[in-house]
């Protein structure tokens, strides 16, 4: 797999490729009852970034889950001191 070189043919794939991201992210959240949050940052050199989001809930909900959990886990990966 490479990077497409024509930039409008690589805007396009962008496009539909998104779509149906976000599709399979409604199906998947729908489907298991999952919270998704999905996040693209699309930048070429003659466009500003865009960006590109979709969330079940709120994405600032999500996010703040994240951490949470991710914080959580390092703190029962590192030994106490009572060991």
């Amino acid at each position: 797999m490479e990077k497409i070189a024509n930039v409008a043919a690589r805007q396009v794939t962008l496009t539909k490729r998104r779509k149906g991201l976000f599709k399979k992210a409604e199906e998947l959240s729908i489907l298991c009852e999952a919270q998704i949050g999905l996040l693209i940052i699309s930048s070429s050199s003659n466009t500003p970034i865009k960006f590109f989001n979709y969330a079940t809930t709120s994405m600032k909900d999500i996010i703040e889950r994240y951490n949470l959990h991710s914080k959580n886990l390092d703190e029962l990966e590192q030994p106490s001191e009572q060991q």
